[in-house]
Parts: C-alpha cells; structure tokens; sequence
C-alpha cells in the first residue's frame, strides 16, 4: 500500500474490473445526466472490459454523457491503487434476478484495501458488507439497482469530505477482512 498523500481528490467514479450483464453497470451510466446536472466536471471512469463494455459507451452516447464517462484499459494492480484512492468514490452492482443474487464483486474489496469509499447498487451480500461499521461510520453506501437512487449516491459522495485517516482505517479494515477470507 502507497501511504497517502491525500484522499479523494477527483471527481471521478470508478468502475474497475469487469462489466458484464449480470452487474448492470449501465446503472451508473443512467445516472450520470443527473448528476452531472448538477456536477458538471464529474466523470465515470470504468478501467477494464467486459461483455457490456460496447453496450455501455452507446449508452453514455445516447443520454448525452459520453464526455463523463470514460472507458480505459485494464491496469496493473500497482497502477490502479492511486486512481482508487484519488476517486470520489469506487462503484460496483449486481443486477437483480438474473440469477446472480448471491454473487459478490470483488471490486469492492479491493476498493476498501485501497481506502476509496464505495458505493454499491443491486443485491447480495455486498450490501451487508457495506453497512458494517469502520470506525464508527457506516463503511460504504448501498442502495437500490435504480438510476435515481445511484445518481442520489453519487452527489451526496461529490459533496461528503473524505479524511486520510478514513481511508486508512477502511484500509486497514479491508486488509483484515481479506486476510481472514484467505
């Protein structure tokens, strides 16, 4: 781990990993007309591929957003660990019944080891995961797989202040929960 110099100093949401359907990733990009309404200079910067990659920049092309949402290669882990520390906030889903509800993304754990705040839209256990306490503040948000529910996420995570002390401690959290995993 990098220490830190600072902690969310961007804008920018990040979607690191694969998107495929069952994640429903195109959630957030449904999301991005509104908070950009409000937030023009916010970005949703996915960084890997996945099946509805292509699906995904039609959408941000068709509601208007192409310009905040971006779609990067995928990156080393040593090279991802400061865009998700820099991040306003890391974003993950699973979409509901499509056979899928138990399923876990993992992009959430390595948010966490990295410090970022997270944000989770969908099912499963990522949402239990989520609302377990760091340092007495709840660890991560989660809400419904519904675009004005995210969009609402997304803008209350541009205006919350992030502490390095914070991200420490929701690292420090990750890197215990990740070790007891193994």
């Amino acid at each position: 781990m990098r220490p830190w110099t600072s902690c969310r100093v961007s804008s920018d949401f990040v979607y690191a990993g694969t998107a495929s359907e069952w994640h429903g990733a195109s959630v957030f990009v449904t999301a991005m007309p509104t908070v950009v309404q409000s937030f023009p200079n916010a970005r949703l910067r996915f960084i890997g591929g996945g099946s509805e990659r292509d699906a995904l920049i039609e959408l941000s092309q068709r509601l208007g957003v192409a310009e905040n949402v971006l779609f990067e290669p995928s990156r080393s882990p040593g090279d991802l660990e400061p865009v998700l520390q820099e991040a306003c906030a890391t974003v993950g889903s699973v979409r509901p019944a499509v056979g899928y509800d138990l399923a876990f993304p993992s992009k959430l754990y390595s948010a966490a080891v990295c410090g970022a705040p997270r944000i989770f839209a969908g099912v499963g256990p990522a949402r239990a995961l989520l609302e377990q306490k760091v340092a007495d503040l709840p660890n991560g948000g989660s809400v419904s797989f519904d675009s004005e529910e995210v969009a609402n996420a997304m803008m209350r995570a541009l205006q919350t202040p992030v502490s390095i002390e914070r991200c420490t401690a929701v690292s420090a959290w990750a890197q215990k929960m990740c070790h007891y995993a193994l």
